[in-house]
């Protein structure tokens, strides 16, 4: 699965903007909480460094089970945190956007539309991961930044 998804992203790598519902990094993730496999880590991790932003939902919205996954609730708070863990270890620069409906969207357009005014400006957030967008009322960076480091550094 991992594969397929950097071969499709290898294949779009021209776009101006791709947006990718998933990531193989996910992939890794799910298999190492889920299984105690690291061994996709290492290629998911040369790929996503590609990506200039990663987009990370919030877990405010309810979860609705897809008939297709043996997660719920409970995984998916265990796969949020360990994706958070490595994307903060990796220092790659994401963004957590959170709300309903058009709030969601304008704030996913937000961060897209930073990401793209700092690499015309010559600074993508990649070469400063510090820069995320992570809180859940306001989507502003420092709110849910600092929690992430503060947990980090125990």
């Amino acid at each position: 699965m991992a594969q397929g998804q950097m071969e499709r992203v290898r294949a779009l790598a021209g776009a101006h903007v791709l947006l990718s519902d998933t990531a193989p990094l996910v992939t890794a993730v799910y298999s190492d909480v889920l299984f105690g496999d690291t061994s996709l880590y290492a290629d998911a991790l040369e790929q996503h460094r590609s990506f200039q932003l990663t987009l990370l939902t919030g877990l405010d919205l309810p979860w609705v089970a897809d008939g297709f996954q043996r997660d719920g609730p409970a995984l998916r708070v265990q796969v949020d945190q360990r994706l958070r863990t490595v994307l903060l270890q990796e220092r790659i620069a994401f963004s957590t956007v959170y709300g309903r409906g058009e709030s969601r969207t304008q704030h996913a357009l937000g961060a897209i539309e930073h990401t793209l005014r700092a690499t015309q400006a010559g600074t993508p957030p990649a070469d400063d991961p510090s820069w995320a967008w992570h809180c859940a009322s306001c989507s502003d960076a420092d709110c849910e930044h600092r929690l992430f480091r503060t947990l980090l550094a125990r």
